[in-house]
């Protein structure tokens, strides 16, 4: 079991390479070019062919989740980790909807609603959740990508949403370091209306508009270039330096996307001394006994990662039970 006394302080870093982000808006907006940044070092799962003008970029077009489970086995290789630092999931909403086919064709059914007690949305959430948070979890850095769904009520005013299924929508807002919503706007400093050119909104006064920054001083508007998000990174994370009067690292830092490691072997070797001595008395043996053959269908030194719970409710249940023999 991790040891919280030797939990070392996060270092906050300076780079793209270890971010979530989270981009979407209108069609034309050049999401797809952004989110590839450097074509050297990026592989595009592309589920939507937005790469036809970008020159040089590596990309494997996708029709199914089965498709994308496969590209995500390919980058735990060490020949993929020499090649890749990020990947671009374009778009995440079809990504999902290719989730849900899985699931039905897994389950045998037509359609999700047909599973029973209404599982199988939880099945395609757990599965999507699964698979995508691996991703950072092997050292990538990881872009999704998606449509705005934008509406203009009178009453309401302007709204622009991220267009995907609300299920999957709290995973992916969850795990992003930034949502930056895409628009095509009169370029600051151009004289003519026709000068356009692409912002990134981080901030806005609008409620209604879905964006989001975990970086303190990261500006609230920027040109949607992967250059300048980049760019606005380091300068908000220097300026959190000297707020804070600490020292942020040029290095990437994955470890912030591990699991903390359950100890298997420590844990059995806890429950097993427990028993032992409570198998001494008289008066608690054969509780013993029931605790654990109620809880288990195996020996507890043949446990695996899958009896974790199991494992830890009756070591609960032991050393209440060792309280109360005192």
């Amino acid at each position: 079991m991790a040891d919280i006394t030797k939990i070392e302080g996060n270092v906050v870093t300076k780079t793209m390479q270890d971010k979530i982000l989270l981009y979407y808006g209108p069609p034309g907006t050049w999401k797809t070019t952004t989110a590839v940044g450097d074509i050297a070092t990026t592989l595009l799962g592309a589920f939507e062919i937005g790469y036809k003008f970008i020159p040089g970029v590596k990309a494997a077009n996708l029709t199914s989740w089965a498709g994308l489970k496969d590209i995500v086995r390919q980058l735990s290789t060490v020949e993929a980790k020499a090649m890749y630092k990020t990947f671009v999931i374009d778009t995440i909403g079809l990504a999902y909807k290719a989730c849900i086919s899985f699931i039905c064709a897994r389950e045998g059914v037509v359609s999700i609603g047909k599973i029973p007690y209404g599982q199988g949305y939880s099945m395609a959430k757990d599965e999507f959740e699964k698979l995508i948070h691996k991703i950072p979890q092997m050292g990538y850095g990881l872009v999704m990508i998606a449509h705005s769904n934008e509406l203009n009520d009178e009453e309401n005013g302007v709204s622009v949403k991220v267009d995907i299924d609300k299920r999957p929508s709290s995973v992916i807002k969850g795990m992003a370091d930034f949502i930056l919503y895409a628009r095509k706007e009169k370029r600051e400093e151009a004289e003519s209306d026709d000068d356009m050119a692409v912002y990134g909104y981080s901030q806005t006064v609008n409620p209604n508009i879905e964006v989001k920054s975990r970086a303190r001083f990261f500006p609230k508007k920027v040109l949607f270039t992967h250059e300048a998000i980049t760019a606005a990174l380091i300068k908000a994370v220097e300026d959190q330096d000297v707020f804070f009067g600490v020292t942020s690292s040029n290095e990437a830092n994955f470890g912030i996307y591990e699991d903390t490691e359950i100890d298997l072997k420590a844990l059995k070797e806890e429950v097993t001394a427990l028993a032992q001595d409570l198998l001494k008395e008289a008066q608690t043996e054969d509780k013993v006994r029931k605790i654990i053959s109620t809880n288990l269908d195996v020996r507890v030194s043949v446990t695996t990662k899958m009896h974790i719970p199991k494992l830890y409710l009756i070591r609960d249940q032991l050393v209440e039970l060792k309280k109360g023999s005192e």
